[in-house]
């Protein structure tokens, strides 16, 4: 856990978000034309929850930030009001992670790749190729959700449900259908090592840069390569310096929705009940939006000139590279304690069933 490190970073948000509802000022909620939350008065307790994409109609992550803070202030009769702080002005994940952790931010919604910082447990969703789709990947999530929050609240003071979306895949300049094509391609990837060994296991030269940074690396040539679901390239404007995706399904995007354990035990049972009411049904609302607009989203980004290649020609390949990457991860996954990590890795086994 780096709560320690992240200290300063996060007393620097407090002057600004220790505010309750309706006092103080904190940095204005842009909601890029969806909801403005409700700052009323009335409301005895507020929740800031932050994200690090763009505030348009369009954006899942900005969508699903509203309809969770909707969903808590209708299911608390108004005692919770809500705001969304989107375009990273709490920071990037790991900042808004640490002020969870701090209480000094009620919520965000982070990758896996991200909050392991904090949870290390939750690495077994950034193993590549550990889930076969995104329905293994909910079913297993389902079973391991009282695992993962007891380990989140545990490790990093915070109170994590997760939802996963869709895989991530590759994107490039230049067209990648087969290993040699990847050979030498310098690709962005978080500060997270399994992402890092597996690269390094394909050939390619992994490139840690911050999201915020991606688009302007992937432009200046600091990167030739990104991986991502590909909501992102609509939503964060990568189509505009990537042309191609090549389906690899090597990771299931596993967003986690990040709530600090010390404002949630602040509440009282009815609210507490309400927040619980609210997680539970903003994740299955993931779900319906990106099954039902995932098709649309492809049709969109091909008009943008974005060329899908498909899986490449040697894709068992790619699979037994990354796989043989595994071993080194489970200290990691067991918090320094390797036979712990095998234990977890059992346990999702075994809940795949």
């Amino acid at each position: 856990m780096k709560r320690t490190a992240a200290l300063v970073s996060a007393l620097a948000l407090c002057f600004t978000l220790l505010t309750s509802c309706g006092t103080g000022a904190p940095p204005a909620a842009n909601n890029g034309g969806t909801s403005n939350g409700n700052t009323n008065t009335e409301a005895s307790y507020v929740f800031r929850v932050a994200h690090g994409d763009d505030p348009t109609d369009t954006c899942w992550k900005h969508r699903w930030c509203n309809r969770w803070g909707e969903l808590m202030q209708e299911y608390s009769n108004g005692q919770i009001c809500y705001e969304v702080y989107p375009s990273g002005q709490m920071g990037d994940e790991t900042e808004m992670t640490s002020s969870c952790s701090l209480n000094s931010l009620e919520g965000t919604i982070v990758a896996a790749t991200n909050l392991a910082n904090y949870v290390p447990a939750v690495n077994y969703n950034n193993l590549p190729f550990m889930f076969d789709n995104c329905d293994e990947a909910r079913e297993v999530g389902a079973k391991m959700g009282d695992f993962v929050m007891e380990k989140s609240i545990e490790e990093g003071n915070v109170r994590t449900t997760i939802s996963y979306t869709i895989p991530r895949q590759l994107s490039t300049k230049k067209a990648v259908t087969c290993l040699a094509d990847i050979k030498g391609m310098k690709v962005r990837v978080p500060s997270t090592d399994s992402m890092i060994k597996c690269y390094e296991a394909w050939g390619a030269t992994p490139v840690v840069i911050s999201w915020a940074e991606t688009y302007t690396a992937l432009q200046q040539g600091v990167a030739d390569a990104q991986d991502n679901p590909i909501q992102l390239l609509r939503d964060g404007k990568l189509c505009e310096v990537q042309n191609y995706v090549t389906d690899t399904d090597y990771l299931i995007q596993c967003n986690c929705f990040v709530m600090s354990s010390d404002w949630y035990n602040s509440l009282p049972a009815d609210c507490q009940a309400a927040v619980d009411r609210a997680t539970e049904e903003v994740i299955q609302y993931t779900y319906d939006m990106v099954d039902e607009e995932l098709p649309a989203l492809i049709e969109e980004l091909e008009g943008l000139d974005v060329e899908f290649l498909g899986y490449p020609s040697d894709l068992d390949e790619w699979k037994t590279l990354a796989h043989a990457t595994w071993e080194g991860d489970y200290a990691a996954i067991g918090v320094g304690n390797t036979d712990l990590g095998k234990e977890i890795m059992e346990a999702v086994e075994q809940a795949k069933g």
